[in-house]
């Protein structure tokens, strides 16, 4: 589990190098969340559809394995879960 969370954070490390003006990517970010309201089924549906569509067309979707990986996946959905109960303060 340490391997992906470490990855992950090198992949956000590299994605924030190739920002050069990380103030306007803030703002743009903080804009966006204040202006847009909440997703409509149709519209989450809609955009749930293409991107299915798009991993049909790269070939990874829809996975050979199903469930490949599921316990990775539980361990940190956990994890996550339980962060969120401390920000709570539950």
């Amino acid at each position: 589990m340490i391997i992906y969370v470490n990855t992950a954070y090198q992949y956000i490390d590299e994605f924030e190098k190739m920002i050069k003006n990380p103030e306007v990517l803030q703002n743009f970010n903080d804009t966006w969340v204040r202006t847009k309201s909440p997703l409509t089924y149709s519209q989450s549906l809609k955009i749930f559809t293409s991107m299915w569509e798009e991993g049909i067309n790269l070939g990874v979707l829809p996975p050979k394995e199903p469930l490949e990986g599921i316990e990775t996946d539980i361990k940190i959905a956990a994890v996550l879960n339980s962060c969120l109960k401390m920000v709570d303060g539950v």
